[in-house]
């Protein structure tokens, strides 16, 4: 059986759809899997290329160069080319995990016996022929829609949560060690450098920073301060690879961080971790899909609030202080604490222990 996974959102969507590959893999004894996803994120998937056959990295910004600067015919060249050669592979089961309209043109143009997830109709029409999809794409933003992500994509394909067959369950000895992701996709997200720096001297632990390209200069300053409250404090920003990423996981007691890429990473490995969810990142919606993992989301009436809404005041970040933090990773009860577990319906689920 081939299968094709057709993905072109973000990182941390990147790592969240390993769990459809995983349940893939285990419902469908010696299926072939290919995704197809673009060129930015492709290096993301070179963690679970064991479990691949096929990897269509798109060149998403050169279509888009070359359509702005009026390059049509090279655009369809390259489309059809690229296009020609999938659907080569005669795929039993094409699935499209989001809604943008690139992904949308692809599973139109891809040739599949069974298709589930969002297809282009025509230029203005996006049709999606699955019922759970479907509702899901409705109401990513609404609060009373308290399905995540993975789960929805799982029971779509009646698929119920395979284990992550990358790491065995268990860690070795203690080490003493945290990490500290300060940075997320958007700003109303970050819990802040002070927040995260006064939990830090409260742990009283080795500290590893970890970020992208882009906090280098955020993170030296988080560095600064540990230093300066005798933390060791070991900075990584911008250093390291996702395989890296996940050799310093084993060189750790604890992920803390907002909810961003870094998460979904650590959902699969033994990793402990507390996920801060602020502004529009709704704890229910993208909560790390695995057993054992603490989440934490602030009690204000305007949490979650809406991906473009502009906020000066953040009361979200006030509710969460470095003390409730202390209290949950040293496995303290509140309202707002909980924790990921696989309930009897083979499924994760959100409970307040």
């Amino acid at each position: 059986m081939k299968i094709l996974i057709i993905n072109f959102q973000r990182t941390g969507d990147i790592f969240q759809s390993f769990q459809v590959i995983f349940a893939l893999k285990k419902n469908f004894n010696n299926c072939k899997i290919s995704y197809i996803t673009t060129n930015v994120h492709s290096n993301a998937l070179e963690i679970v290329s064991n479990y691949l056959d096929k990897i269509y990295p798109v060149d998403y910004f050169s279509i888009f160069n070359n359509l702005k600067s009026g390059y049509y015919s090279k655009t369809f060249s390259y489309l059809k080319k690229l296009i020609d050669l999938i659907n080569r592979e005669n795929f039993s089961l094409i699935i499209n995990l989001n809604f943008s309209k690139l992904s949308a043109i692809f599973m139109s143009l891809t040739k599949g016996v069974k298709k589930e997830g969002a297809s282009l109709m025509n230029s203005e029409y996006i049709e999606i022929k699955n019922d759970i999809l479907n509702v899901m794409y409705e109401n990513l933003e609404a609060p009373d829609f308290t399905t995540n992500i993975v789960e929805a994509y799982l029971k779509s394909l009646n698929l119920v949560y395979a284990k992550p067959l990358l790491f065995p369950p268990g860690k070795g000895v203690e080490t003493g060690t945290i990490i500290i992701h300060p940075g997320a996709s958007r700003k109303e997200k970050e819990w802040g450098i002070a927040n995260y720096a006064e939990l830090a001297v409260m742990l009283k632990k080795n500290v590893i920073i970890t970020g992208g390209d882009s906090e280098i200069e955020k993170n030296f300053q988080l560095e600064k301060n540990l230093k300066k409250n005798s933390i060791n404090v070991k900075n990584l920003t911008g250093k390291l690879t996702f395989l890296k990423l996940l050799e310093i996981f084993s060189k750790a007691d604890l992920l803390v961080s907002g909810d961003t890429s870094i998460v979904h990473l650590a959902a699969l490995t033994p990793i402990k971790s507390v996920t801060l969810f602020l502004g529009n990142a709704y704890h229910y919606h993208t909560y790390p899909y695995c057993s054992g993992k603490t989440v934490i989301f602030p009690l204000v009436k305007c949490y979650p609030c809406s991906a473009d809404y502009n906020c000066n005041n953040m009361i979200c970040k006030k509710n969460i202080t470095p003390e409730l933090v202390f209290k949950a990773i040293n496995n303290g009860s509140d309202k707002n604490i909980l924790t990921t577990c696989l309930t009897n319906d083979g499924y994760v689920s959100l409970l307040n222990l």
